[in-house]
């Protein structure tokens, strides 16, 4: 009897040691620098991938992240940085941009990658693992990101959000841009929504629900590009600015 009480005994301390062990490996986003198991992760973050070599020698807080209290950490290479910790990363990789809750504001939100030496090094941008159930506000998010190639806006939810001015505003190098997922029933401003991406070659918007829009001014202004472009189901009714709407 005693050697099977031992045994027990035994068993439940082997499996009180064993138990944290197990659950710790969850827990490794709190560890800075450490080998991550993408597949444990709580999926709400947005992989960037980068054209060119990038530095970001002090951290990005520096660099117009320091409102930027969202993001709880970065991965790059398999492992997490915050945001105070300088990071390089090289031509042709990625980083994930990991959220700890669902945010309701993008505003200028690349700003922060496309500064100084780091300028146009953004080639692109997917959001197929993003929360955007609550976002509100997208304007200027990819301002002047030049050099971005692709947008992946996979279960990207717009249902939200009333602001898109200067969305993609001066996205040279886009081609094209897969819109056809979005809800703008409550959208107020589209101005300059497109505005400057001379490249583009084709867009639809046949699905845009547009009554809500006050702002259309400088929508589609120096899309040069743009070959045919119907607004046909566009509800103006409630627009009051539309000028150099196709300038």
């Amino acid at each position: 009897m005693k050697v099977r009480y031992l045994k027990r005994i035994h068993l439940i301390i082997l499996l009180l040691l064993i138990f944290p062990i197990i659950l710790g490996q969850k827990k490794a986003p709190g560890i800075i620098g450490s080998n991550i198991p993408r597949k444990l992760e709580y999926s709400n973050y947005i992989t960037v991938k980068y054209k060119r070599d990038a530095s970001y020698e002090k951290g990005f807080n520096y660099y117009n992240f320091e409102y930027r209290k969202e993001i709880s950490y970065i991965i790059y290479e398999n492992k997490n940085y915050n945001q105070s910790q300088s990071l390089s990363i090289s031509s042709g990789k990625s980083i994930d941009i990991h959220f700890s809750y669902p945010i309701k504001s993008l505003e200028k939100f690349f700003d922060g990658f496309d500064v100084e030496k780091n300028n146009n090094c953004i080639m692109s941008i997917d959001f197929s693992h993003f929360d955007s159930s609550k976002l509100e506000n997208v304007a200027y998010m990819l301002f002047f990101c030049n050099n971005l190639e692709s947008i992946d806006f996979t279960n990207f939810t717009t249902t939200n959000i009333k602001n898109m001015s200067h969305m993609f505003s001066a996205t040279y190098a886009l081609k094209s841009i897969d819109v056809s997922s979005f809800n703008t029933s409550l959208v107020e401003d589209m101005q300059n929504m497109f505005g400057s991406c001379n490249s583009l070659e084709s867009l639809d918007l046949s699905n845009f629900d547009t009554s809500s829009v006050k702002d259309m001014k400088s929508m589609f202004r120096q899309c040069t590009n743009l070959k045919s472009l119907d607004l046909s189901n566009f509800d103006t009714s409630s627009v009051k600015i539309m000028s150099e709407m196709f300038y």
